[in-house]
């Protein structure tokens, strides 16, 4: 019996024009270089958010506080409210989030998260305006202040 591949290249690469170059460490490097220039536009939104974390007394900021340091993806306990709470929060005035433990139960755990309970996510990319960093915030101020 021939086991089939889990993974079709040839769909992947039509995909991924990135990663339709002969050499897949080419396509790879390729990638890299385009998200390296996307990061400087993310830069200055992600510290705002980060700053806007680091200075509230009522949440944990999960992971590296300083910008450079880690991806536009966000992770936040709240003391006085569950996570679920703030991303239902969030949605009802357009805001998306995530909410859960996100498939990392044992990092949850060794971080002293109940993961039942887990965190609040938060993604922006490249195309997230200054407006919407502060109708985050402010919508932030508005859930965390209730909580």
């Amino acid at each position: 019996m021939n086991a089939q591949p889990c993974l079709d290249l040839d769909f992947v690469r039509s995909q991924f024009p990135a990663f339709a170059e002969p050499s897949p460490r080419t396509g790879i490097l390729r990638e890299r270089r385009r998200l390296v220039r996307l990061r400087p536009g993310e830069q200055p939104l992600l510290h705002r958010l980060l700053d806007y974390l680091k200075a509230r007394k009522d949440v944990r900021l999960l992971g590296p506080s300083v910008a450079r340091e880690r991806a536009p993806t966000v992770s936040f306990v709240p003391h006085k409210i569950t996570p679920a709470e703030v991303h239902l929060a969030l949605g009802k005035r357009g805001i998306m989030s995530g909410a859960g433990h996100f498939y990392a139960v044992r990092l949850l755990e060794a971080m002293g998260i109940d993961p039942a309970h887990g965190v609040v996510r938060l993604s922006f990319v490249h195309y997230t305006s200054p407006q919407e960093m502060t109708q985050l915030i402010e919508a932030l101020d508005a859930i965390l202040v209730r909580g």
